[in-house]
């Protein structure tokens, strides 16, 4: 017992936001089937989408562009006392749309889908989800701090230098997410005409 409470203290962050990207991402599947349109509307929401056929240079726009767009959320959030429970709602709302995407590939082009997903869309997605927890996990420590110090008046937990670090954190999490970026774009133009039929 005293071993899985050690655990939960240490990982419980991780194991919150990995259960909202699990939780949203099987709601995701099951949406597709009672709320076609709305899934798809979720899936472009977070910026999943085949590209196959599109310049290179809008799919890499687009891709930074949802990636940034989920990092802005959580960045703001950190600043907010109670931010945790909205970092955890960007997730889950990311994985919403994913497991819609995924759902309406299988849907839509049956298993030469699932083939494209397994080759082309699971690595640029786990990198995808990777940077966005790893935003929300130092949004969540930072608007714990603040709500440290709203609730019981400590001092000297929030100066320049907090702030500073936190900046300069999501300064290299905003370079990864270039990097995502990339890769995601080599995926799609490697695989997505070969793979899907269109």
């Amino acid at each position: 017992m005293k071993r899985i409470t050690g655990v939960l203290r240490r990982k419980g962050l991780t194991i919150l936001l990995a259960g909202s990207f699990v939780i949203g991402l099987l709601y995701g599947v099951l949406l597709i089937a009672q709320d076609n349109a709305f899934a798809n509307e979720m899936a472009s929401l977070s910026g999943m989408k085949t590209g196959a056929g599109e310049p290179v240079w809008l799919l890499f726009i687009e891709r930074l562009g949802s990636s940034l767009a989920f990092l802005v959320i959580p960045y703001f959030f950190g600043f907010c006392a109670v931010g945790q429970p909205l970092c955890c709602g960007a997730v889950f709302i990311k994985a919403l749309g994913a497991g819609s995407f995924l759902a309406g590939l299988y849907q839509e082009y049956a298993w030469q889908g699932v083939g494209y997903c397994a080759v082309a869309v699971m690595v640029p997605l786990t990198i995808s989800f990777f940077i966005l927890l790893l935003s929300c996990r130092e949004s969540i420590r930072f608007s714990n701090r603040i709500f440290a110090v709203a609730l019981h008046g400590k001092s000297g937990n929030i100066g320049i230098s907090a702030i500073r670090l936190y900046h300069v954190k999501y300064l290299f999490i905003a370079g990864f997410a270039v990097i995502g970026a990339l890769i995601d774009v080599l995926f799609t133009v490697c695989f997505a005409n070969r793979l899907l039929q269109l």
